[in-house]
Order: structure tokens, then C-alpha cells, then sequence
């Protein structure tokens, strides 16, 4: 319908809005229609559906939007210039504009306040987010820029769909009455924000975090300005260690601000926050209930953790997608003074952990390696080891997932679903990772202890062990264990080889277990007994069991007369003087530690797995040979023994990990394994 054929009420009632005041227009309220003007309808449901028909810009000739008729209106005085404008009459704030899922960072000080709008379009999906400045709250977000555009984008739509404003009234009514534009227009709204920056205390014996920002939110589209000084109809959420989280379902568009503590005492600085508004899910996301992160073990310099399984499915195919692609997740370390405040925010972990596997898509940190590892059960994981930590010491590790991992595999991981690009996260659903909670890990005091990684024969074996870093560095210590437990298993291969591990099943050993049972089965006792699982003679771990008491430390000291004494005397005392393993006093030459004993499960598999001939057998429990060599798992402990793959602490997290028959499961106190003694 072209604008000359409107009526002339009509057309009186166009221009009338179109020199409204921008406020009229932006304010979420039609501007009063005269009733005195002649075949205007006092029905307010007519009313409403005549202000929805004439909202948008007016047409030029040819049906198209007509920029110069819509006009501001903005006071014009002979003072302009000469007094200030705040009596004038104050100008718009100017608006940034972003599209859908796209962050922005922005920098507040105390005592200031961002103001933004979330722009909701019914016939354009891509909606947009405004933002304004102002210190205390004062600035506005009412940007007739904003409106026009919205309102031709709207108008172009309707000529995309075919509508014709000359249609009949149910047509009308169906697409473009207020009702009809409710129910095309709902829609749920995803806030999320990180907190990248945040102020500094004054001295070194401030050690709580500054305050956290606060979100207000308005409820109602007549509060366009929520905040601490216009608090009707408005939420207030606060972040929660650096992050914000906030979703609801609208038919308009959304006002909200971000604000900053009025005042701070003991810090000093500003806040720089990163906010997303997203109509497809949340593009920052924590969660604080669950951990993706396990600690393997440490030693006084170093420590490894490892993700659980990302996969079950065994399919070869999916594994080598998942091995050669993306590791899914980036790895932050530090103390908890150090991150506190931030801990479930992406951009401040990458600001200020003391360790991380990468920051800004970039692998920057050398004390952080990361590796893709199908170790201890044959499922892929992602592996960390970070290096170069300070001694007795508590840490803090926490996992972000950043891609996607393949095979459908994120659904064991709480459904949560992100996208990433080599690009960047920019205009990505999710892009802003998933921060998962916290982990902890301890590094040991001495140096007796050492992690080993990478081994080629017992690949499944990655804890402390005992060392003597004056004779051997972490690469040859691996080495020399490896390769005797290597040494070991050949000897026994050649006594397997007599049995009849090829004969058909009628003239096998077993009807269950096959000399491929047995040979895995010794290996994991073999590689548990030859490399003893190590902690600090000093350990809090009342299960650990002395070893090498009578023995020096290797910087020369020794346990004092009194101590080895009472050693001596203890039923166990043979155990606590020397080692498991006399090679180890005499090649290495640790001195005196503890060893988390190898699980009595191991033995007993072997036994069950292997011909009769080998003479395999276990030990009784509660003698004395069982005591210095095994010990049993326990639910309530987190490692009472050790067996390959064992973890410092489990995950309870269901439908996460599994164990299949005969396999172990990485993150799990309870593991099927078997131990034997010979």
C-alpha cells in the first residue's frame, strides 16, 4: 500500500509520530494518539493495532523506507554551544552494536555503571546487543538509530515474506497485530559474562579478593535504566568467581547493567569484563559441581592430571579422530589466593594462573606439556604435566573444554555442547568454554620421590617413584625401571612358552582365560612390584608402608638412631630396612621413603589367569609376608593401594567412566585389577 493512498487521519497520524520525540519512540510505550483527530477509534485494541501498522519508517513512493521522513526530534536553540548540554537538553549515549554471540570486553571503574539492551527482532533472528556507558547509572539506551533500523529491518521483512499492508485484516491481524508479533517475537535469552580483569589489593597482607560485579536486570520494558538508582522491576545477580550466568524468555527487548562497588578500601585498579548475550544458549558457561580434572601424582617439582576417558566407544575410527584432533580441553594451575575471585571465569584464568596449557589459542607456557594418551585402559584421554612448582605446596588445577570432542562423546560430559574454530570463539555458540570446578594436588617436600612418564614397556606406569636426582635425571631414571621390568617379563615369556597356549580349546590350561589373559596380568603385577609407587618418608599417608629406613638420605643424613630403633622392632621391621627390590638400594640409592603398596587384586589375577604349572600363589591376608607386599582398596580412601592407573582421587560422576570386564577404569577408587606375589 502506498503512502498516498492511506487516508488523510492516517496520514496526519504518521507524520505525527514521525516527529515524536526519540524517547517516544524508544521508551517502550506508544506516543498518545490524539482522539480529538476525526475517524480514530477509541478502542484501545484498535488503537494498538494502528500504532503497530505506523510504528515502522514511512514509505517512499516506491514501498521502500524513507529515511527523510523520519526525523529526530532534538532541541535547536541560539544557546547551543554557550550552555552546558545537561540544561539543553542531554545528548543520546552512543551505542555499540554486536551480533548474536559475539562477546565485547569493557572496562569499568568503581563506581561506574554499563548500561545495554538486548534488541529482540520478530522477524530477524540475528539479534543485537546495545551497550552505553555512564558513571552512576546516569546514561540512557534510548538510540533512535537503533529503533529506526530495527524498524526498517522489520518493514524489509515483511516485503520478504510476501505481505502486502492492503491485505485482508485476519492476515493482518495473524502476522502483524500485537498478538501476532507476541507470539513470533518470544524468545529465551541466554546473559552470560566472564570478569577478565579485577582490582589489586593495596598491599601484600590483603588477601581477599575486590567485591564482584552485579548485574541488574529490568523485568519490565518501562525501566530501561535498571541499576542501584532505578531498581523497580528489576533482578539483581551477582557473579559468582568471576562469572555470570543468566537466561530468560522475552517477547521484548531486554535492559540491563553491569555495575561496580561504589567504593573500595584495601584494592585499587579497575574491572574488565567480557559479555555475551546469546538467543541460542549460553556463550560462557561453568560448572561448579563437577570435575574433568584428576591428579595422577606429583613429586616436589612436578605434577601430572589427566581428563577421564573421553570416549567409551572403541570404534577405531572415532579414537584416531579424537587423537589426532583438537585437544578438548586447556589446563590453569595455580594457588588458591592466586584464583580466587576467578575461578569459573575463562578469561580471567587466562589472565592470571601461574600455569596454563595455553592462553589466547596459544601454547605459550613450557611448563605445561600435553599429550593425547590412550594409557590405563585403552580409552583416549587428554594427559597434563606441568613443571616447575614450588615444593609442598597446594594447587589448584582446573579443566576448560574448548572443543567439541567427536562421537557424541560431550554427552558423557553433562550434554554440554561448544564450538571452537582455529580462527577463534568469535560468533560461536559456546565459544567461551566450559570452566569445570576445581582440582586439587599437593607437591611432596623431599626430593627422594620422582615422577616418571612415557615408559615404552609398562606404558600404563606414571607416578613417583624412588630416585636419587644426584645420580640420575627423570628421562634416564624412567629408562632404568622400564627397561628392568622389561628384563623381567622376558623371563617370564619363555616359562609361558611352555605351556600349551596353541592348542585347541579342548587341550588349553582353561576354558575362560587364555595365555593372553596371563600375559596381561603379569605385566600389571610386574610393572606394580619392580617400580614401587613412592611418597616422602615424612607422608601423612598412614597407608604408605617405610621403606629403606636403615639407609641414608642421598644429601648424606640419616633417620636419627632412635627412629630406626623402634623400626627394628616392629613385626614388620625386615620390610622397613631395606627395599622391595635390592637393585633399588643398590643402583639407585633413594634412602628412606614410603611405598603405597601394590593392590592385592593384582596377584590373585594372576592366579586365576595362568596355567597351574607357573606355581603362581598370593599370600595369605593379615600374615606378615601380605602386610610388607599388598595391600587391599578401600571405598573410603582415595588410594590405599596402587594398581596401573590409579588416581589420587576418583570421580564419582556416573556414566562418565566405565569398566569393562578385565579393563580398569582410569577414574575410579574401585578398579577390576589382581595382584600376585611370587
Amino acid at each position: 500500500m502506498l503512502l498516498g493512498s492511506l487516508p488523510s487521519q492516517l496520514a496526519l497520524g504518521i507524520l505525527a509520530l514521525s516527529f515524536a520525540p526519540v524517547s517516544a519512540l524508544t521508551s517502550g510505550t506508544s506516543p498518545p494518539i490524539d482522539q480529538s483527530l476525526p475517524g480514530l477509534s477509541a478502542n484501545p485494541a484498535d488503537s494498538l493495532r494502528l500504532a503497530a501498522r505506523i510504528a515502522s519508517p514511512p514509505l517512499d513512493i516506491d514501498g521502500q523506507p524513507n529515511p527523510s521522513i523520519v526525523k529526530r526530534y532534538e532541541s535547536e536553540f541560539a544557546l547551543d554551544g554557550l550552555l552546558d548540554r545537561s540544561i539543553v537538553g542531554r545528548a543520546e549515549p552512543v551505542a555499540t552494536v554486536i551480533p548474536n554471540n559475539v562477546p565485547q570486553r569493557l572496562t569499568l571503574d568503581v563506581n561506574e555503571t554499563v548500561i545495554m539492551m538486548f534488541e529482540l527482532s520478530a522477524s530477524n533472528p540475528t539479534s543485537t546487543l546495545s551497550a552505553s556507558a555512564s558513571a552512576t547509572a546516569t546514561g540512557s539506551l534510548s538510540s533512535s538509530a537503533a529503533a529506526t533500523e530495527s524498524a526498517s529491518a522489520d518493514l524489509a521483512k515483511r516485503g520478504e515474506d510476501g505481505l502486502d499492508l492492503g491485505e485482508e485484516e485476519e492476515d493482518y491481524d495473524k502476522h502483524w497485530s500485537p498478538e501476532g508479533l507476541l507470539k513470533r517475537a518470544t524468545e529465551t535469552v541466554y546473559i552470560s559474562a566472564n570478569t577478565c580483569l579485577q582490582p589489586t589489593g593495596n598491599n601484600d597482607n590483603v588477601t581477599a579478593p575486590p567485591p564482584q560485579l552485579t548485574m541488574y536486570i529490568s523485568t519490565s520494558p518501562e525501566n530501561t535504566s535498571p541499576g542501584p538508582n532505578s531498581t523497580n522491576n528489576t533482578q539483581v545477580i551477582n557473579f559468582t568467581q568471576g562469572a555470570l550466568m543468566y537466561n530468560t524468555t522475552t517477547s521484548s527487548s531486554l535492559y540491563f547493567s553491569i555495575v561496580t562497588p561504589s567504593n573500595l578500601t584495601n584494592h585499587t585498579g579497575s574491572w574488565q569484563f567480557e559479555i555475551a548475550v546469546s538467543t541460542d544458549g549460553f556463550y560462557h558457561r561453568y560448572v561448579a559441581s563437577e570435575q574433568r580434572l584428576f591428579w595422577v601424582d606429583s613429586d616436589a617439582e612436578a605434577a601430572v592430571l589427566t581428563t577421564g576417558n573421553l570416549t567409551m566407544n572403541s570404534d577405531a575410527s572415532l579414537v584416531n579422530e579424537i587423537m589426532e584432533g583438537t585437544p578438548p580441553y586447556v589446563l590453569f594451575a595455580d594457588t588458591a589466593a592466586n584464583l580466587e575471585g576467578l575461578r569459573y571465569s575463562y578469561c580471567g584464568l587466562q589472565t592470571y594462573a601461574a600455569f596454563a596449557s595455553e592462553r589466547n589459542d596459544e601454547a605459550t607456557d613450557d611448563n605445561v606439556a600435553v599429550t593425547m594418551t590412550q594409557r590405563s585402559g585403552g580409552h583416549p584421554k587428554q594427559q597434563f604435566y606441568i613443571g616447575n612448582l614450588e615444593a609442598k605446596t597446594t594447587y589448584y588445577g582446573i579443566a576448560v573444554q574448548v572443543a567439541e570432542i567427536p562421537g557424541n562423546a560431550t554427552q558423557q560430559y553433562g550434554k554440554v555442547k561448544v564450538s571452537r574454530d582455529v580462527a577463534g570463539t568469535s560468533g560461536r555458540i559456546g565459544g567461551g568454554g566450559v570452566v569445570y570446578a576445581r582440582t586439587p594436588f599437593e607437591t611432596k617436600e623431599g626430593t627422594t620421590c620422582r615422577i616418571i612418564t612415557g615408559l615404552d614397556f609398562c606404558s600404563d606406569t606414571e607416578y613417583a617413584v624412588p630416585s636419587n636426582i644426584d645420580k640420575y635425571s627423570m628421562t634416564e631414571l624412567a629408562s632404568l625401571y622400564d627397561d628392568y621390568a622389561a628384563e623381567k617379563y622376558e623371563i617370564f615369556e619363555k616359562a609361558l612358552a611352555q605351556s600349551a597356549c596353541e592348542a585347541n580349546p579342548a587341550g588349553r590350561y582353561s576354558l575362560v582365560r587364555t595365555c593372553d589373559d596371563c600375559r596381561k596380568a603379569y605385566k600389571q603385577w610386574l610393572c606394580s612390584v619392580v617400580i614401587p609407587r613412592c611418597e616422602d618418608y615424612d607422608s601423612a599417608n598412614l597407608d604408605s608402608h617405610i621403606r629403606n629406613a636403615n639407609t641414608p638420605f642421598p644429601n648424606g643424613t640419616s633417620l636419627p638412631e632412635s627412629v630406626i630403633d623402634g623400626l627394628s622392632q616392629h613385626p614388620l621391621g625386615p620390610a622397613f630396612m631395606s627395599a622391595r627390590n635390592a637393585d633399588i638400594n643398590d643402583v639407585i640409592e633413594p634412602g628412606p621413603y614410603r611405598e603405597i603398596l601394590p593392590c592385592d587384586d593384582l596377584c590373585y589375577d594372576i592366579v586365576q589367569s595362568c596355567p597351574s604349572a607357573l606355581e603362581f600363589g598370593c599370600p595369605l591376608r593379615g600374615s606378615t609376608q601380605y602386610e610388607s607386599s599388598y595391600a587391599q582398596k578401600n571405598n573410603s580412601k582415595a588410594l590405599a593401594c596402587n594398581f596401573p592407573g590409579a588416581l589420587h582421587q576418583a570421580s564419582r560422576a556416573p556414566g562418565r567412566l566405565a569398566v569393562g570386564t578385565g579393563a580398569l577404569a582410569m577414574a575410579m577408587v574401585l578398579a577390576v585389577g589382581a595382584m600376585l606375589a611370587v
